[in-house]
């Protein structure tokens, strides 16, 4: 059929989708609730002194590793987010910036000022950048 009196057809169909929400189950570092003292003992015990005599991309991945294990033994895991207020990809960066937008498009509705419409615009961009 058409769409009112437009030249344009209407498709009409309906769509049935399942969706499946997986949890998830990725653990990261909980660093507030570490054990810096134990963190710190182990890290003072550790032999240094092998980083002068390696490559630095030796050097780099030993320090790594050492780090890594430490981490390991004294910082417990929790889940990567507990809330779901916001999905996974979406960084503290990126929040602040889609709040930024969102409160000049407000000062720019009540102002009607074109100074504010630029701004507005400008902080849009930015944020479609990240």
């Amino acid at each position: 059929g058409k769409l009112g009196s437009s030249d344009h057809s209407m498709i009409i169909f309906d769509m049935f989708t399942s969706m499946y929400i997986t949890e998830n189950t990725e653990m990261i570092p909980n660093f507030s609730k570490a054990d810096m003292a134990g963190l710190n003992q182990w890290l003072a015990e550790v032999d240094w002194s092998v980083l002068e005599k390696c490559s630095t991309d030796s050097s780099w991945s030993y320090f790594r590793n050492v780090v890594n294990e430490g981490i390991q033994k004294y910082v417990p895991m929790r889940p990567r987010r507990s809330q779901k207020r916001k999905p996974i990809w979406m960084s503290r960066n990126l929040l602040r910036k889609i709040r930024k937008k969102r409160n000049l498009w407000r000062l720019y509705k009540d102002t009607k000022e074109y100074k504010n419409y630029i701004k507005y615009k400008e902080s849009e961009r930015q944020t479609r950048t990240l």
